[in-house]
């Protein structure tokens, strides 16, 4: 299925991806709406804490990503409308859930493309100088780690906030696959514009990761280690191999999106492999290179994307 109607989406700018008269209305029937979305939410939503907000004001909120139904269930929560930045391509073009987050109101960002990213940061700026809130998803694709919290989040909701002065406010949702609880908690809003780009993402990201660390530690049950198979790591990438699948993909390249993470000048396995890659591996080196090669050989074993493309028809 193609989602006629959306296409425009992909092309529109700052000047016509919206209107203050659509603004108006998707703020008229917000309320009846996320009734609606609460109603879609397969899984059982739980607001465990949500903060006191001043009416009649713009904010960002910064969520958490990690399952295909944390869109849905923080819109239904948020006591306003909120346009929500949506990075997936392959979903706006053939998901018809698309429709309902037009509805909503939506910001659609090509991650792969610098140009695309920026003139979404304009169309946020744009809602929030116009009194309408956001919702972003700032670690961008999902959290695949099996140790981080919180992955880096993504500079933007920090330049939004210095630009327009709008407070950031952190939502933590969390499913809990064994009883499909969503737990949504919702932090104070926060003015990280006093401080410096990597001061004020580490803030938020602390915050993100303190308030899902307290979701884990209070509602699910510790693993025990005789319950764990002979390589958990495989079993774990399974789990979210399958909460990927939830959705219908089209191809595994349209998949690939999904991975987008924040590098920020720091150095991951892919780029450092690709330099191994280049060395010539003699009897004279060897005894130093060949613990890096065991070293890509397990890191390259537990790649998601690696995974993903191995096992997609399986």
């Amino acid at each position: 299925m193609y989602n006629f109607g959306l296409s425009s989406l992909e092309s529109n700018t700052v000047d016509n991806f919206t209107t203050v008269k659509g603004l108006k209305i998707r703020k008229v029937f917000n309320k009846p709406f996320r009734y609606i979305l609460k109603k879609a939410t397969k899984g059982n939503t739980i607001l465990e804490r949500y903060p006191k907000l001043e009416d009649d004001t713009a904010y960002i909120f910064a969520s958490t990503h990690s399952h295909t139904e944390d869109v849905i269930s923080n819109l239904s929560v948020i006591d306003r409308n909120a346009y929500v930045l949506i990075g997936t391509t392959d979903q706006v073009r053939h998901n018809p859930q698309m429709y309902m987050a037009w509805a909503n109101g939506m910001i659609y960002v090509n991650r792969l493309d610098n140009g695309n990213r920026n003139e979404a940061l304009k169309k946020m700026k744009w809602l929030l100088n116009n009194k309408t809130s956001v919702l972003v998803f700032v670690e961008g694709g999902y959290n695949n780690s099996e140790n981080l919290l919180c992955q880096r989040p993504f500079p933007g909701v920090y330049r939004l906030n210095v630009e327009t002065g709008a407070k950031i406010v952190p939502i933590a949702n969390f499913l809990d696959i064994d009883t499909n609880n969503i737990y949504i908690r919702v932090g104070d809003p926060m003015d990280l514009s006093m401080y410096d780009k990597r001061m004020a993402l580490d803030i938020l990201r602390d915050s993100l990761a303190t308030m899902v660390y307290d979701q884990i530690s209070t509602h699910t049950k510790p693993l025990k280690r005789d319950s764990l198979s002979y390589d958990p790591h495989l079993d774990y990438m399974e789990i979210r191999k399958q909460e990927y699948f939830k959705v219908h993909w089209t191809s595994y390249e349209a998949w690939k999106e999904e991975l987008t993470v924040y590098k920020g000048g720091l150095t991951f396995a892919d780029d450092v492999w690709s330099f191994i890659d280049k060395v010539d591996i003699n009897e004279k080196n060897a005894k130093f290179y060949g613990p890096v090669l065991a070293r890509k050989f397990r890191t390259n074993k537990y790649s998601m994307d690696r995974y993903m493309h191995d096992n997609w028809d399986k």
